[in-house]
């Protein structure tokens, strides 16, 4: 069985669950909105907190599936936390590109810069 493309509605219903979403991860502390400078559009102005976040919730940042979710969340637990965006390059799979795409979407509250 061949499987069929969303149809309009469904792709706007699931753009407004995501959205939704968001700002209820925002409200928990979860996400922490971007300074004001900023230079990314729709979803990319918030910024979570790898810290905190679920798997569910890295796996929408662009280039973690679920392998690298997974090693990002034992590596998270191995070592307590990550203090810095640096520190990502210890977990497997993440490397200096991928760093790079994560750097403006991620923030460390709490933690030293």
């Amino acid at each position: 069985m061949e499987a069929r493309q969303p149809t309009r509605r469904e792709r706007a219903l699931a753009a407004g669950l995501v959205a939704l979403g968001l700002a209820a991860l925002l409200r928990l502390g979860a996400l922490v909105a971007a300074p004001p400078a900023a230079e990314l559009g729709g979803w990319r102005s918030v910024r979570l907190d790898p810290n905190r976040a679920s798997g569910a919730e890295l796996g929408l940042l662009p280039g973690l599936g679920p392998a690298r979710v997974a090693a990002l969340l034992a590596e998270r637990e191995r070592r307590g936390g990550f203090r810095r965006l640096e520190e990502l390059l210890d977990v497997p799979g993440i490397g200096s590109r991928t760093l790079e795409q994560l750097a403006p979407l991620l923030v460390f509250p709490g933690r030293e810069p």
